[in-house]
């Protein structure tokens, strides 16, 4: 399908069943967390309950280390199928398991996501400690607070982080939160009642997993925090995102601590796109882009 038709078909949807942020969320809530149409492709699929957290598992053949996942959606959306899909095509790509996590979404508040992701990594740690991080958007702002919370730790470090879409910015402090705002076609575009965009984000429901906290404290935005010590770092972001500042200043930010960091920038592209990897060649360019580091993790 042709790039522009694409994006044009989620602009479309978009525009008629989230023009505002109440309509957002509502729609997110709605998709449920089972799997409705995911059929597996290539892999040994399997879910699990590690002490009240589920887990869903995409083991593919002669697997070798494992990829804990940490899906995206503000900590409003659960997993649902498009999830399911691309942990598939990692897992078949990297050659390692694919743990996603279904951690707590609204109405809990921080820290609650983190502490059950803690505890799916311990279970996941005792069983294999070659593993790798990957995360979408809140998922990705995830991944890194686990990694900081292992850092200096008796445990090893993950051996990478792929960051798709990182939101670690909770301020909503970067340039393309106002340069992208009208080209966004998933969180971009959304009513503002007035208020400046950045104040529109803060107080939306999209940032209620804060609960009161510092939204520049480096628990809620890594972005802030000494990055100092982290596993290598892969970030793939749409260059018409409200995220890519986020993505770019914490490329530059790992580069300053001395973490290894790559970061591919899809032109005219949206929120997590190597998801669309189906349907746009550039997607799946970056499916392949994350598959090789993985394995070379």
């Amino acid at each position: 399908m042709d790039k522009r038709r694409f994006v044009q078909k989620i602009d479309a949807a978009r525009d008629g069943a989230a023009v505002g942020w109440r309509q957002l969320t509502d729609a997110f809530r709605s998709q449920g967390a089972k799997a409705v149409a995911y059929v597996p492709e290539g892999v040994e699929y399997a879910t699990q309950v590690v002490e009240q957290v589920p887990v869903e598992l995409f083991t593919p053949p002669s697997a070798q280390g494992a990829v804990l996942m940490l899906h995206g959606g503000n900590y409003i959306l659960p997993v649902v199928d498009d999830h399911r899909a691309f942990a598939n095509q990692v897992a078949l790509g990297s050659g390692k398991t694919v743990v996603l996590v279904d951690y707590a979404t609204e109405p809990y508040r921080y820290p609650d996501a983190l502490r059950e992701v803690y505890t799916v990594w311990q279970w996941l740690y005792g069983r294999d400690d070659r593993l790798c991080f990957l995360g979408d958007g809140s998922g990705a702002n995830m991944a890194l607070q686990l990694a900081m919370l292992l850092r200096g730790g008796a445990v090893r470090m993950p051996g990478g982080l792929v960051l798709l879409s990182p939101q670690v910015d909770m301020t909503a402090g970067g340039d393309s939160y106002y340069d992208n705002y009208y080209l966004d076609v998933v969180y971009g575009k959304k009513k503002l009642s007035g208020l400046d965009i950045p104040d529109a984000f803060r107080h939306s429901e999209m940032w209620a997993y804060a609960d009161g906290q510092d939204l520049a404290s480096p628990e809620i935005s890594p972005l802030f925090a000494d990055l100092g010590g982290m596993p290598p770092c892969h970030i793939t972001v749409g260059e018409h995102e409200v995220l890519l500042s986020d993505a770019t200043r914490l490329a530059e930010s790992l580069r300053l601590a001395d973490v290894p960091c790559t970061l591919t920038v899809g032109k005219g592209l949206f929120y997590a796109y190597p998801m669309c990897y189906r349907h746009l060649p550039e997607a799946k360019e970056a499916l392949t882009e994350i598959c090789a580091f993985l394995r070379s993790r």
